[in-house]
């Protein structure tokens, strides 16, 4: 886990972003994603939280949960069985720096923007949500209804552009307050433009509040 303490102290209010690493990833890899929102918005913490599980294909990887195949089958598995470890561990640092849920947006990349969209399960309302290459497995009615936002590539070949739109498909039915992103020409990865939509996102949500 690697923690950035907010720069700027103009607000009297502790409010953070987590992030969420993908498959086979570290909490480390990502930081380089959490200093560019922070040099944009330098009144908020930023945490990078590091999944449980260790990758078994390289040992400086991490996984937040196995996936059986490549075609990804045991998501919803593993998604359920996770979901309380990441609780945990956002727990912990909120707890540590006196902030409370709702001023804590949870985002991630790929397998942790799943993570992050499945918060939508959990006991706790968080701020927002934010998911980058990732998507929403659908498993029943949502517990939350957190405003979301997912970004996505249309040449996305690791987690395909269909998955996004069944995604964006099944948090309409659920009536979910949600916005969609599609970069067009974009890969499997997160790009400037995705970075400030994020701003963007956290501008609304944080001046809401």
């Amino acid at each position: 886990m690697f923690f950035l303490k907010k720069k700027d102290n103009t607000l009297s209010e502790n409010k953070i972003i987590f992030f969420l690493h993908g498959y086979g990833s570290n909490a480390e890899n990502i930081l380089s994603i959490l200093e560019m929102f922070q040099s944009k918005r330098p009144q908020y913490h930023y945490c990078a939280l590091q999944a449980p599980h260790f990758w078994p294909h390289d040992k400086f990887g991490f996984q937040w949960f196995p996936l059986p195949d490549i075609e990804g089958k045991g998501i919803i598995e593993g998604l359920k069985s996770s979901g309380g470890q990441l609780n945990q561990q956002i727990n912990m640092v909120l707890n540590e720096h006196g902030i409370i849920p709702d001023n804590a947006i949870i985002a991630g990349f790929s397998q942790g923007g799943m993570m992050s969209l499945n918060c939508l399960y959990g006991d706790v309302k968080y701020a927002g949500i934010m998911s980058y290459s990732g998507g929403f497995f659908e498993y029943g009615k949502p517990l939350q209804n957190i405003p979301s936002l997912l970004i996505h590539g249309d040449q996305d070949q690791v987690v395909r552009i269909e998955q996004h739109l069944k995604s964006v498909q099944d948090l309409a039915m659920y009536s979910i307050n949600f916005e969609q992103h599609v970069i067009f020409g974009l890969d499997h990865s997160i790009d400037m433009s995705g970075i400030l939509k994020g701003i963007e996102f956290i501008d609304k949500i944080f001046i809401e509040l």
